[in-house]
């Protein structure tokens, strides 16, 4: 498969995830609508603002490290696809527990199930990583002007 068709529907499902974040936030729930009510509000929800840019910041680093790990691989196999999308699964399971830890707070159960999620991401980036270089071996991956080109003298 061509890998072009794999970076976008994998881009669509981390724009996807990110976009839900936000829906997670929740907006206050005035009762005079004062300006003053409004400020005490907004103050009071800071902190489930704490999960929400974590949580972005944790999809967009694996967005970064997907961008990378694609940059030189020119065409995308079953097996890759397959540990792509459970790659993917991970990323669009994020906005829930973000959205449950900016509603309830500091909860050990959901501090827990985070913790299960992140090991998810790392062990699906290592078996992508894997899998992608693997196929990718006759390729340079520096940061010089022949950078993701095939290297034809074999080094």
């Amino acid at each position: 498969m061509n890998k072009a068709r794999a970076e976008s529907f994998s881009d669509g499902v981390f724009a996807f995830a990110i976009t839900l974040l936000v829906l997670g936030v929740q907006t206050p729930e005035l009762k005079t609508g004062s300006n003053e009510e409004l400020r005490a509000d907004l103050i009071r929800a800071m902190p489930q603002l704490v999960p929400y840019v974590t949580s972005f910041a944790t999809i967009g680093i694996i967005w970064l490290n997907h961008h990378a790990m694609f940059h030189g691989v020119e065409r995308v196999e079953h097996m890759t696809l397959t540990l792509n999308l459970l790659l993917l699964l991970v990323v669009a399971f994020i906005p829930y527990p973000t959205a449950v830890l900016s509603r309830y707070g500091d909860l050990a159960a959901l501090l827990e199930t985070l913790a299960v999620e992140q090991q998810w991401v790392r062990a699906e980036k290592g078996n992508s990583y894997r899998r992608a270089n693997c196929h990718t071996a006759h390729y340079r991956f520096d940061s010089g002007p022949n950078a993701g080109e095939r290297d034809r003298q074999g080094h």
